[in-house]
């Protein structure tokens, strides 16, 4: 039995619009999952798309 072992990279871009807005694509080493924020003070609300497609919330202090 053989094992192959690959690496993949890992990364991420972010873009900030304003004050407020920003966007992420963050990179797996295999699939890109993009990412809106909105910040206001110190809380961020955050839309996430798994893959591209499958839509998750964030929130954070």
């Amino acid at each position: 039995m053989e094992l192959t072992r690959v690496a993949h990279a890992l990364g991420g871009l972010n873009i900030t619009a304003d004050e407020h807005w920003s966007s992420t694509i963050l990179f797996d080493g295999v699939r890109v999952h993009p990412l809106v924020n909105y910040t206001r003070g110190r809380h961020q609300l955050g839309v996430s798309f798994e893959r591209g497609r499958n839509p998750g919330l964030s929130y954070s202090i």
